[in-house]
């Protein structure tokens, strides 16, 4: 079913906001499942641009049981990564037949997720309650959630870890032999950088593993530049719902960090024990699970939050978390784990290796540079495009060469772009195919598609006498996009041009080009159009109109300086 988009205004290069998140449709499914006798009430929704994530938490609360001994109980909110969100209801249901009379409600929420609830101000977003006590996977999570002054109000506390597990490196056995594990040891950043092993990341937004991998592969400085630098070498395949260690157990990858619970619990589920190899590396931390108290409006004492913690650290909650595949907060993992598993129970599980301003910055950088996509640029090559911005001495054809130049090397391997260029007077056709969609490591003929992109790039050679038929452009451009969409990635074409539809001889309106973009715009299946004007002579309005249409954005440069980074800085907004 088409949907159509949201409206956005076209703007200035110097004016950079955030597109809200997308509100897609949402499902809502009860279930009642029985775990060691106690009922769970399970809400799971779903929504987002095919990503199973979403900004609400499941509820995972223990049905009520016989509360004869309380006349009045005190609620207390908890979220907890999924990771452990189970383990943590069960060890807190028998507490509502307690002295101490608390009805916990357990919500699963990705952590990620979480900190950004915590750390947005009063009033912005869609709002919500904030729980009473916060469980992530991680403290780079906590760190994440105190770094805006919201949050840090919020999370005055130290947090406290309830268990630990290491983050690894995990390949298939046949792998790490050919490695050398466990022998040769192991340094993420080494094979990152050696590039003689297909290796492979989640995506560091979400996934603590690969966040923390992001922040080690950098050697601790993760600025701008050493992450576009690192981003070409690492691939970061669509999840598609399924864990790292099921990637590599798929050979969607050769090699991924991921911790060391999830090798484990890959294996138990799928009655496949020995069928992964995991590799040690102290740099990249380990997952820690931190208690962690949310101050709010919530009226929850201090009495209450130490019941919960005291209980969480309980002889019968600390077995329960073991027998997950987690280890003890001094590192100790359950014993049927300790053989067939690939893992290794002496080795250590150090605690989070990065510092507050290593995450953030991780976080930043990635959202520029590591962000994948699938993009089709399609760059203006009529006579304007010969003449210099105003106050320039480069033309703007060559401006718009050298960004595409800079986007295709600072490109991950796996993001994939093609390149059109188009003008009339140049024969039959409008549109000139420089190079077609695929992914920047594709071999052919000797030479990978990143180095035929930037040969192609030397094509855009502007004709004095051509005129710009951007209406038909965008649409036959556009068409292209929607053929083999490629799932939980940024779907886009990007429109380079300086001026704006002018075709004596054409037969397109804009109304009839706006009427069938409406018509092609699948909101199940997005793909958003970028549209770059380059000087003052440039229709930003109708470009605008063009973008929002299909839920995009439009930008104009007006200086030499601003037209040459125009691509760059503004991609990431999509």
């Amino acid at each position: 079913m088409t949907q159509q988009p949201r409206t956005r205004s076209g703007r200035h290069a110097s004016t950079s906001t955030r597109r809200d998140p997308q509100l897609i449709a949402i499902v809502v499914v009860v279930a009642l499942v029985a775990v060691l006798g106690l009922g769970f009430l399970v809400t799971r929704l779903i929504g987002g641009d095919g990503a199973a994530a979403d900004d609400d938490p499941d509820i995972v609360q223990a049905a009520d049981g016989d509360s004869s001994g309380c006349e009045t109980t005190t609620r207390v909110d908890v979220v907890a990564d999924p990771a452990i969100s189970t383990a943590v209801a069960s060890a807190l249901a028998p507490l509502a037949n307690s002295p101490s009379c608390i009805d916990a409600q357990v919500a699963a929420q990705a952590s990620d997720l979480a900190a950004d609830a915590i750390s947005r101000p009063e009033g912005v977003g869609l709002g919500g309650s904030l729980p009473d006590v916060w469980i992530p996977s991680s403290s780079l999570w906590v760190a994440q959630a105190r770094s805006t002054d919201a949050g840090a109000a919020r999370l005055t506390g130290d947090p406290a870890p309830l268990a630990r597990s290491p983050i690894v490196v995990a390949a298939k056995p046949e792998t790490a032999s050919a490695l050398g594990w466990p022998d040769a040891g192991t340094s993420w950043k080494a094979l990152v950088e050696g590039g003689a092993t297909s290796a492979a990341s989640a995506d560091p937004r979400s996934d603590t593993a690969a966040l923390s991998a992001l922040i080690a592969a950098t050697g601790g400085s993760p600025t701008p530049e050493v992450v576009a630098a690192m981003s070409p070498r690492l691939a970061v395949p669509p999840a598609q719902g399924r864990s790292p260690a099921q990637m590599v157990l798929e050979d969607v990858a050769a090699v991924m960090p991921t911790s060391e619970l999830d090798v484990i619990r890959t294996q138990v589920s799928g009655d496949r024990p020995g069928a992964l190899s995991v590799a040690y590396d102290e740099s990249l931390g380990s997952l820690d699970f931190p208690l962690v108290t949310v101050a709010g409006d919530s009226e929850v004492g201090a009495e209450a939050v130490e019941a919960i913690s005291e209980r969480l650290r309980s002889e019968q909650s600390l077995a329960a978390f073991s027998e997950l595949g987690l280890r003890t907060v001094d590192g100790g993992l359950a014993d049927r784990y300790h053989d067939g598993f690939g893992v290794d129970a002496g080795a250590s599980a150090p605690e989070p290796a990065a510092a507050e301003e290593a995450v953030r910055g991780a976080l930043d950088a990635w959202a520029v540079a590591g962000r994948r996509a699938r993009i089709l640029v399609v760059v203006d090559r009529s006579g304007s495009m010969l003449n210099a911005m105003p106050g320039g001495t480069v033309p703007k054809a060559t401006l718009a060469r050298d960004s595409i130049v800079q986007l295709v090397s600072s490109a991950s391997p796996d993001t994939e772009v093609g390149l059109w260029s188009f003008t009339t007077n140049r024969g039959d056709a409008f549109i000139e195919e420089l190079a077609p969609i695929e992914a920047l490591s594709t071999q052919s003929t000797g030479s990978s598609h990143r180095d035929r992109l930037a040969a192609g790039v030397t094509g855009i050679q502007p004709i004095p006498t051509g005129d710009t038929p951007l209406f038909q452009v965008v649409l036959d451009a556009y068409q292209r996009a929607q053929e083999n969409y490629s799932w939980g990635r940024l779907n886009a074409v990007v429109i380079v041009t300086d001026g704006k539809n002018d075709h004596p001889s054409g037969t397109l309106t804009e109304e009839q080009t706006l009427d069938q973009l409406r018509r092609l715009y699948d909101g199940m299946r997005p793909v958003r159009i970028l549209a770059l004007g380059y000087g003052p002579e440039t229709d930003l309005a109708g470009l605008t109109r063009l973008a929002d249409v299909t839920g995009g954005l439009a930008f104009q440069g007006l200086t030499e300086q601003e037209a040459a980074t125009l691509l760059a800085r503004t991609l990431p907004e999509l």
